[in-house]
């Protein structure tokens, strides 16, 4: 089945965060194929640089590889409407 991984991140300290961002983008679609989904952790916290941002060599990994074709563009950008209908109202 599908699955979100519903937390990740990587600090700058102690490595290298744009290689793990890397690394985490090549090895997602064949090691782990069922990983449809994830959400980055945004925040700094515990004196550790999560967001995607700390970086401008991050900030260039991640782009780098959300742009793989293996991960679902941005299809509902231009809808200007919820296509979900509402329910009744009583």
């Amino acid at each position: 089945k599908p699955m979100v991984v519903g937390e990740v991140a990587a600090s700058e300290t102690g490595g290298s965060k744009a290689g793990w961002i890397h690394n985490m983008f090549t090895a997602l679609p064949t090691s782990y194929p069922n990983i449809r989904g994830l959400v980055w952790l945004d925040q700094v916290a515990n004196s550790m640089d999560w967001p995607i941002e700390s970086s401008t060599t991050a900030t260039s990994s991640f782009a780098s590889g959300i742009r793989n074709p293996y991960y679902a563009a941005n299809n509902y950008s231009g809808i200007s409407r919820s296509p979900i209908t509402p329910p009744p109202t009583r």
